[in-house]
């Protein structure tokens, strides 16, 4: 593989997705506002969770190091029962 071919492998990997970026949407007021926020609320956990409640290996190239959870799964459901 290329340099080339590497770094948009790479890039492509380690960016937000739009399901990703959609589902952070949970922290602004506007998502509260929405219709239907109970039964989407659930889909966009699971989303974040399986993104950050993960450990992943960083860095290019896969010459990287073993990031532990950047947060608790276990938290964010207490969050959600709290909620609804």
């Amino acid at each position: 593989m290329v340099v080339g071919e590497k770094l948009i492998y790479e890039l492509s990997n380690h960016s937000l997705t739009y399901e990703l970026m959609d589902s952070l949407g949970v922290v602004y007021p506007q998502f509260w506002l929405s219709l239907n926020v109970e039964g989407s609320f659930q889909q966009y956990i699971n989303v974040i969770k399986y993104v950050y409640c993960v450990p992943n290996k960083h860095g290019l190239f896969g010459s990287g190091i073993w990031i532990p959870l950047m947060l608790d799964p276990t938290t964010l459901d207490m969050q959600h029962s709290c909620l609804f």
